[in-house]
């Protein structure tokens, strides 16, 4: 009987840590395409002396490759000289 208990436990184990690693993941990289998109709009600003007024701009111009089926990006522009709200979901987070 002890022994039964041991493994369900070893095995809950492996499967939250599973399930933990993999939500980690989903989170690094959606800090990572946060941080892709941030830098894109801050060199744009530095060498044009102006925020782009929508985000089609950024990836045109400054290498900006985003997977469009697993983000969703909300780009709000306020003026040439105030950076926009950026906002990066993941599809189904929403």
């Amino acid at each position: 009987m002890s022994a039964l208990v041991f493994f369900l436990i070893v095995c809950f184990g492996v499967i939250y840590g599973l399930n933990d690693s993999a939500y980690s993941n989903n989170n690094e990289d959606l800090n990572r395409v946060n941080k892709a998109v941030r830098t894109a709009l801050i060199e744009c600003y530095a060498i044009e002396g102006a925020y782009p007024e929508d985000f089609d701009y950024l990836k045109e111009n400054y290498a900006l490759h985003i997977n469009h089926d697993k983000y969703r990006i909300n780009y709000n522009y306020a003026g040439s000289n105030i950076m926009p709200n950026i906002v990066v979901y993941r599809k189904g987070d929403v």
